[in-house]
């Protein structure tokens, strides 16, 4: 019998599956104090909530746990019915941003579940497991795990908030148990030059306040990162254990501190593991210097994403990014000129978006030099400062958060300046002027590497206009 099952639940808007790396830096913590657990992907398999237990034997485990992003939860509530099902004594704890940012809506919601992790999941899991082999599953003794919230006689408790502070402690990602082989093309961002691809995580933690982003309720706002040298060995053991030969940074902050990042780029070029490298999550432009840029593209990058988020002043002020249209500019150029390919994150339909702003937008991003943009619908996530605005001006309610409503591949959020047509037709026109300018569909087709890889960016594309 396992101590632990991890499950990765069915998401409906991605195309492509990376391991839930997550899910696999508990797994080694879990394993490192000498518990069991095994991690289970319904994604990469494509496991539906009624066919989960044609899969797996519930009573080969003592605890179920699910990563749980916003946009997953009403698929979630099926898995954990299903689990109900089969088991109406296996404790159940979900973690990830959904909880982290609203407990008590997640709780709500997915009435079935025992135990949440709000925040960082390794030590709370760990924590719990120790506890529940002990039978003392008591309010004091629950009260001592951190980031952990539980029901006691219908109220809602949270124990206080703690990070790991050496996140070598905890090491890398259980890769063994990820199998990396179940994800042949595992990319952010749909582009790659080389298969196969692998993402990375080298910190966690955010010190920035931006109106519309949620990470730091779950990593907090101190940056906290490991040792470049173990890092640099679990690449060289994913490139001789699995043939890695390109990786993407996913960190919400690589390069803060710049030295950090610039050590780590040092320490790929003196191994010389030839591997290539993005960074698809996106950089802050504020941190980026040429002595930097030539670090990073001398050690293999070729590709970075950078966060614009609009082109009109007003929006990038209300933001709290700190940059400005200048610095962004400037920032740009700047990478441009070291050979480095770069993505510009854009971001329609903020609560302070016009037909004006939309229209400066457009102008703006169009006159850098970006390969492609990511443009995404604004969505009021739970927990962060413009969603907690957006609630007290009675614009949206908490029950809006937490429903079905809000998904990528929908507005569900419309400025009060613009209707739902007009929101649509814009992003769509933004994407069509930006993509359909012959240096960029050229670029974009000379990397287009198989009929496989050509295949999922036509289902993008078809799915952006839907």
């Amino acid at each position: 019998m396992y101590d632990l099952l991890l499950i990765k639940p069915l998401s409906s808007y991605n195309l492509q599956y990376t391991p839930p790396l997550g899910l696999g830096f508990i797994a080694n913590y879990v394993k490192k104090n000498g518990f069991t657990v095994r991690i289970f992907d319904c994604n990469v398999l494509g496991v539906l909530p009624e066919e989960l237990f044609k899969h797996i034997l519930i009573k080969d485990y003592r605890f179920i746990g699910f990563q749980a992003f916003d946009m997953d939860l009403g698929k979630i509530k099926e898995y954990v019915r299903a689990v109900r099902k089969e088991s109406l004594d296996i404790p159940i704890i979900i973690g990830g941003p959904a909880p982290s940012s609203n407990p008590k809506s997640v709780f709500n919601l997915l009435k079935e579940v025992n135990f949440l992790v709000v925040g960082e999941g390794e030590v709370a899991v760990v924590r719990l497991l120790e506890l529940f082999n002990s039978g003392r599953m008591d309010k004091s003794s629950l009260e001592q795990i951190p980031n952990l919230a539980w029901r006691e006689n219908d109220e809602i408790l949270v124990s206080h908030h703690e990070y790991v502070e050496d996140l070598d402690a905890i090491g890398s990602p259980d890769w063994d148990e990820l199998n990396p082989r179940l994800y042949g093309n595992a990319v952010h961002g749909f582009f790659y030059r080389r298969l196969p691809v692998l993402p990375i995580m080298i910190s966690r933690g955010c010190p920035y306040r931006c109106s519309f982003c949620g990470s730091r309720n779950i990593t907090g706002y101190k940056v906290r990162r490991r040792d470049p040298v173990s890092v640099v060995d679990e690449l060289e053991y994913l490139k001789n254990k699995y043939g890695l030969r390109e990786f993407q940074v996913i960190d919400d902050n690589f390069t803060f501190p710049n030295s950090a990042a610039l050590e780590f780029a040092n320490e790929l070029i003196k191994r010389r593991l030839d591997l290539l490298w993005t960074c698809p999550n996106g950089l802050r432009l504020d941190t980026l210097d040429e002595k930097l840029l030539v670090a990073m593209k001398e050690s293999g990058c070729y590709e970075v994403a950078v966060g614009i988020e609009s082109g009109d002043p007003e929006i990038l002020k209300d933001i709290g990014k700190g940059i400005s249209l200048e610095m962004i500019t400037e920032k740009i150029k700047l990478i441009y000129a070291h050979g480095i390919d770069i993505i510009g994150f854009v971001m329609v339909g903020y609560p302070l978006e016009t037909l004006a702003t939309l229209r400066r937008t457009i102008k703006f991003v169009s006159s850098l030099p970006l390969v492609r943009i990511s443009l995404t619908r604004f969505i009021p996530l739970p927990g962060t400062p413009i969603t907690d605005r957006l609630i007290a001006s009675g614009e949206i309610s908490e029950k809006d958060i937490i429903s079905n409503k809000m998904q990528y591949g929908n507005f569900s959020y419309i400025p009060p300046k613009l209707t739902d047509k007009q929101l649509r037709y814009w992003y769509r026109w933004f994407f069509l002027r930006f993509y359909l300018r012959p240096k960029i569909i050229l670029h974009n087709l000379r990397n287009i590497r198989t009929i496989s890889h050509a295949s999922i960016i036509l289902q993008k594309i078809i799915s952006f206009f839907r």
